[in-house]
């Protein structure tokens, strides 16, 4: 990754995380460019590497621009990754060996404290999201990671956006991960009996559902968008 790719990629997550741009609000390539004093080509890298990580939503057609927050990607987002963690469950070995058991409970249980902190900083986000997803898929991975992996970690990038947001709103990471489901998703990793409670898998994925409807005043629609006045 050239430097200035990586500038402006940290820049850009930085004001999105900060709500420098609310949700909604198209930011051009050029514009983009121009506002981090970079060229086209590592900005358009940039974009499309956030783009990977659930951060923006990047079209050609357009340039790059957050994207909105709509019922119907994280309704859809949270069902989808609900039912990709349920197969990867249910066709891995059991019982989880024990190398990969010791990794996943170091990374609840340090997950489980960081989520005691408060105030959160950035770095302590970025470092719960990345103890979250790095927990799941040492859950679920074999040998070598399979594309269903590889589909779980982008989606989970998707929620952690809105997950993000949340936290800008309420200052409180705590109900947007469920630490008691994890454990379960954990204990149940030696005899292979949680594959097939879709309650606690649900939970595990993103146990606020009703929560985040209300706060951003998600309607059940395919076009609904937030406003940057109504956050």
């Amino acid at each position: 990754m050239s430097l200035a790719k990586e500038r402006a990629k940290l820049r850009l997550k930085s004001d999105i995380i900060n709500y420098q741009f609310p949700p909604g609000k198209k930011l051009r390539v050029n514009e983009l460019a121009e506002l981090y004093d970079v060229g086209l080509s590592p900005m358009r890298e940039a974009i499309i590497a956030l783009s990977s990580e659930g951060f923006v939503e990047y079209k050609t057609h357009l340039g790059g621009f957050v994207s909105d927050l709509t019922w119907r990607e994280f309704s859809e987002s949270v069902s989808t990754a609900s039912f990709i963690l349920t197969q990867l469950l249910a066709d891995r070995e059991y019982p989880l060996e024990a190398a990969k058991f010791k990794k996943a409970k170091t990374l609840v249980t340090e997950l489980s404290h960081a989520l005691l902190e408060t105030p959160l900083s950035l770095h302590q986000i970025d470092r719960i999201e990345q103890l979250y997803q790095q927990f799941l898929l040492t859950l679920t991975n074999t040998q070598s990671k399979t594309i269903s992996h590889q589909l779980l970690q982008t989606i989970l990038g998707v929620l952690s956006r809105y997950r993000r947001l949340f936290y800008l709103k309420t200052r409180s990471y705590n109900p947007m991960i469920d630490i008691e489901s994890l454990f379960s998703l954990l204990n149940s990793s030696l005899n292979q009996v949680c594959h097939d409670n879709k309650d606690v898998i649900l939970r595990a994925v993103q146990p606020n559902t009703e929560q985040m409807k209300e706060e951003f005043s998600l309607e059940q629609s395919d076009n609904h968008q937030i406003s940057s006045s109504s956050l």
